[in-house]
């Protein structure tokens, strides 16, 4: 089991100073700065990983998975002029 880790991330942080009489950017400072956004699991020569032991697979979703749809039909509305709001529980 082969752990990889992030050891050379960059962060930099640049500070700028206007003239106002020429309205011309110039950098007053710039900061730098590693940060390790944590452990990436190696891909097995299947296309899957290995996590705590277990084969684990990657699978994208097609399609909006079942729920609460909540809807406004602009053409009808109340007397007052209020829209009319629905809800769908699926």
């Amino acid at each position: 089991f082969i752990v990889w880790k992030v050891q050379e991330v960059s962060f930099k942080e640049v500070k700028y100073v206007v003239d106002e009489e020429t309205s011309e950017k110039s950098i007053k400072y710039v900061k730098e700065q590693e940060v390790s956004i944590g452990d990436l699991p190696t891909m097995t020569s299947h296309g899957t990983f290995i996590i705590n032991g277990i084969e684990r697979v990657i699978v994208s979703q097609m399609h909006r998975s079942p729920g609460v749809f909540f809807d406004s039909d602009k053409g009808k509305t109340y007397s007052s002029g209020k829209l009319i709001y629905s809800a769908r529980i699926i």
